[in-house]
């Protein structure tokens, strides 16, 4: 399951992201340095396409996006989009305005189901906007703290579990929130898979 969970801490954003590594695609490249029209951005590498599921830039942008395994999947094929293509055009955007422009080019007949969030100390540039695979045009949307993505067939008790957990917890660091991803909880029926 892949999962984001940020905070406002006194005068940063800390974040965790952690994405499950698929066993059947490539294992992704470390985090690589990139600059284009006078914005440097850092960003993992996926082998196949070039593309990432997060970046960071030099404009204060955190950008991230975890596929929707709940929508309307596509049928498969060659004319199919990569997700983390716009990831990857996201990075580069010095602006939220400009960010926004990126999303409404990007073609939603061929791409798979998504969120993508945005993130940055201003709160006016922060936001979300989910294609479920059906809508013909994005609404941004407020960023909730906590987002999940599985293709887990009990994702649904799974995530309200995660959620219910996560909320009662006290988070006032960074080293907080990652003490708490890293602590395997809750624990369900003996089951790992809710933490």
């Amino acid at each position: 399951m892949c999962v984001i969970d940020w905070r406002e801490l006194d005068d940063h954003i800390g974040w965790v992201f952690t994405r499950d590594e698929a066993r059947h695609r490539p294992k992704a490249l470390p985090p690589q340095r990139f600059r284009n029209a006078g914005v440097e951005y850092l960003r993992p590498v996926v082998p196949v396409g070039q593309g990432s599921w997060m970046a960071v830039n030099n404009a204060g942008f955190i950008v991230f996006l975890l596929n929707d395994y709940q929508a309307v999947l596509k049928p498969n094929s060659s004319d199919l989009q990569s997700r983390g293509q716009l990831i990857r055009a996201v990075a580069q955007c010095n602006t939220i305005e400009a960010i926004k422009g990126v999303v409404e080019a990007w073609s939603l007949k061929r791409s798979q189901p998504f969120v993508l969030g945005v993130l940055h100390q201003d709160k006016q540039r922060r936001g979300m906007v989910h294609y479920s695979g059906t809508e013909t045009q994005l609404v941004w949307q407020p960023l909730p703290q906590q987002l999940y993505s599985s293709g887990d067939p009990e994702v649904n008790d799974i995530i309200r579990a995660r959620t219910a957990y996560v909320d009662q917890q006290q988070v006032g660091s960074l080293e907080d929130l990652i003490r708490l991803h890293q602590s395997h909880k809750p624990l369900v029926n003996d089951d790992f898979i809710y933490s």
